[in-house]
């Protein structure tokens, strides 16, 4: 939902109010969340602390790594994490581009909110 809202929403606002608008529409929206993890209570469990960033960083970083390749063996999980970064590759170098190009073919921002926001997801 949050995707739908920043994304076809702000559109959707910026068409009929204007993107001043819709930006501050947008900073309120924000303030539901963290007002949620303000006011939402810590956990019964805490998890045990790491002794120092070495050990943070193993638990959190390199641990899943070195999981995932013993797991799939290092050929296999190469090239599937080749194949993961390769497949997004084009919506990262072209997603910012996307938005003046439909502007500039003649495209309305509801237009492209409907076909590139919400149909995609």
């Amino acid at each position: 939902m949050a995707l739908i809202a920043s994304g076809a929403g702000a559109l959707v606002l910026a068409q009929y109010a204007g993107w001043s608008a819709a930006y501050r529409i947008m900073a309120v929206l924000l303030l539901v969340p963290i007002a949620t993890t303000l006011l939402a209570r810590e956990p019964a469990e805490r998890r045990a602390r790491a002794a120092n960033w070495r050990a943070a960083l193993d638990d959190g970083v390199i641990g899943p790594f070195r999981q995932f390749f013993e797991r799939f063996g290092a050929n296999l999980a190469l090239l599937l994490l080749a194949f993961i970064l390769l497949f997004k590759i084009s919506d990262q170098m072209l997603g910012p581009v996307a938005l003046p190009f439909y502007l500039d073919a003649g495209f309305k921002l509801v237009q492209v909110a409907e076909v590139s926001k919400l149909l995609r997801r």
